[in-house]
């Protein structure tokens, strides 16, 4: 006997899983001179691994793919198989085997992407050779559907490949490590005319989050000599566009300007820097640096660290607080000019004039003190009376003046030249004096 002139042979066919057809259909041609043994047994369905096979006895034979069968749907895209059925004589003397290549796809194709990540794309047709993709519908939620395409996604110029741009804004709020899952739902067309087949698919894009930075800016703050501490808080401004994002002040840096070395200052801390002063740091951004007495000029560089607690371990920002602290300049004191020697010294009598303190930055009160404490004059404010060592509040004048009337009484009928000094408090910062003919 022979199968289509031989007595040994096999044929290779390639069906693809969900695609346009299903079903593999040929004739063998059974030949044998014997009575009675020129027609095959009759089959109705062989089954096989991913589907099964039929045949008449004329050698009519079909092959149908099982898209049903959980090992079909388990196949991916890329993944061929082979499933064989050797079909005999009935004599035996002669046999033809049918191989059938069967060609996987994914059954819901999938891409996972991370946020601020390079572009990918997903093949709507799962692996399949050729095909139509159309009604497009997306979901964030799996229930509710709509024909918006979501921002970054794009279907190609070929009409099924899914270009996924992950780095598109619209992604950065997610949080370290929360993935964001969209549920495509599409109509997948194959083949043409009689043949057509259409079927409805899904697919999922998964967007997973990544830390974003923190955005923190510089400071740079200015303050006089003692002028007390210098404060401020360095998150102010701070932003995190991550849901949930927690930012906290990690720590500061800076280069020791003895022993040149850094020095990491946590948060909590306080650090002395040598000759300089005293920086303190607090988690909720809040600092404290408090110069040396009689330090001025540039503090050195404080590198600050913000960090945000829910993402991941590079998630931090970093820049620069620049404090300066001015030298001071102690205020002019102008004291009263001398006054011409009076002719009314046979009565008590007043003479008034005016201090004026220039350039000074702080509020300040002057303090009035006689040449000898038994002098028989005495300075007041103008019209009040006071003891010699109260102090003045000062006036402040648009053009950076400080002025104050004062008064010197003089009780005695003698002529008297008196001497007194005006200091700028607080402290003695600066002082002047003057000799007063009265």
């Amino acid at each position: 006997a022979l199968i289509n002139g031989q007595s040994q042979a096999s044929s290779n066919l390639d069906i693809f899983e969900d695609g346009a057809t299903s079903r593999l259909t040929g004739q063998l041609t059974l030949t044998d001179v014997d009575s009675g043994e020129n027609q095959f047994a009759t089959i109705s369905q062989l089954a096989g691994q991913y589907g099964y096979l039929s045949m008449d006895q004329q050698g009519n034979w079909s092959y149908t793919l099982d898209n049903s069968l959980a090992t079909t749907n388990g196949l991916v895209a890329g993944q061929v198989v082979t499933e064989s059925f050797t079909l005999t004589s009935p004599d035996g003397t002669a046999s033809h085997t049918i191989n059938v290549q069967i060609h996987g796809h994914d059954d819901t194709p999938s891409l996972s992407v991370n946020e601020g990540g390079a572009g990918k794309s997903l093949d709507l047709l799962g692996g399949l050779s050729s095909g139509t993709v159309s009604h497009m519908q997306f979901s964030t939620d799996g229930v509710h559907y709509t024909n918006q395409v979501p921002d970054g996604f794009m279907l190609a110029s070929d009409g099924h490949t899914l270009q996924v741009d992950p780095a598109h804004n619209s992604y950065n709020h997610l949080a370290n490590g929360i993935a964001l899952k969209v549920d495509i739902k599409y109509e997948l067309q194959q083949g043409a005319g009689s043949n057509v087949q259409t079927s409805q698919q899904q697919a999922q894009v998964v967007v997973t989050g990544t830390s974003d930075r923190p955005i923190i800016h510089s400071f740079n703050p200015h303050s006089q000599q003692n002028n007390g501490p210098v404060t401020g808080n360095l998150l102010q401004g701070a932003t995190d566009v991550d849901d949930g994002a927690h930012l906290v002040l990690h720590d500061v840096q800076f280069q020791d300007p003895i022993t040149h070395q850094y020095v990491t200052v946590q948060a909590g801390q306080t650090h002395n820097i040598n000759g300089v002063g005293v920086i303190a740091i607090s988690a909720t951004g809040d600092y404290s640096f408090t110069p040396n007495s009689q330090f001025s000029g540039q503090v050195p560089n404080l590198i600050y660290r913000v960090t945000d607690t829910n993402g991941d371990y590079a998630d931090n920002s970093q820049n620069n607080l620049t404090i300066h602290i001015d030298p001071y300049q102690a205020p002019i004191i102008i004291a009263p000019l001398a006054a011409p020697a009076s002719d009314m010294h046979d009565v008590p009598h007043d003479y008034d004039s005016t201090i004026v303190i220039d350039d000074i930055d702080v509020s300040a009160n002057i303090m009035a003190h006689q040449d000898a404490p038994n002098d028989p004059a005495d300075i007041h404010h103008q019209n009040e009376d006071t003891t010699e060592t109260s102090p003045m509040p000062l006036s402040d004048s648009p053009i950076d003046h400080y002025l104050q009337m004062v008064g010197l009484s003089h009780q005695d009928m003698v002529p008297a030249i008196e001497s007194p000094t005006f200091d700028a408090l607080p402290g003695t910062y600066a002082s002047n004096n003057s000799n007063i003919d009265i």
